[in-house]
């Protein structure tokens, strides 16, 4: 049995654009995780070596929570700490860190790594989907009674929230209020 002409020509058209999308978005993961990073910036945990006495934009990095939901620690990642570091030096007379490209030398930390300890303000965006260990809730719990600022946000929903708050009672004892906190 012969098959329609037309058939012919259709599928070799979706074969093409099946594989024209396929290298699309090899080349953007490629873009973003292999060569480049986060739009061309590398994302590594910070060591001792990258504190320069200067104020950083210290990023909270997490393990996604199989029962969490919501975003990522990527969430608006470079961007806010870029932007939010630019107009903190704008507006303030805090000496905010430049790398060598005149960009803000923004950091990316554990809650359970000794650098935490060296940001006096620590950024955590999307918790609702974070899992917190018990030496990162140790050593979170340290970071705060010293004094430490712990700065979460971007919530979407009850149930979010409501994670964060199982998260963060691990953290805090039973006599500090949580809305002390927040």
């Amino acid at each position: 049995m012969m098959r329609p002409s037309s058939a012919r020509p259709t599928r070799r058209a979706a074969i093409v654009s099946v594989l024209a999308v396929c290298a699309l978005t090899t080349t953007v993961t490629y873009a973003q995780f292999g060569r480049g990073g986060f739009f061309g910036y590398r994302a590594h945990i910070a060591s001792p070596q990258d504190f320069d006495g200067r104020f950083h934009y210290c990023r909270v990095v997490y393990r996604q929570a199989l029962d969490g939901d919501g975003g990522s620690w990527r969430t608006d990642y470079p961007r806010a700490d870029i932007n939010m570091s630019i107009r903190l030096a704008e507006l303030t007379k805090i000496n905010v860190s430049f790398a060598e490209r005149n960009e803000p030398k923004n950091l990316l930390v554990n809650l359970g790594g000794d650098e935490l300890f060296r940001c006096p303000l620590v950024i955590m965006s999307a918790p609702g989907a974070a899992a917190i260990s018990d030496t990162e809730a140790d050593n979170l719990r340290q970071y705060l009674f010293k004094g430490g600022f712990l700065w979460v946000d971007d919530f979407w929903g009850t149930y979010q929230w409501d994670h964060w708050v199982g998260q963060l009672r691990r953290v805090l004892p039973e006599s500090v209020s949580v809305g002390q906190v927040a």
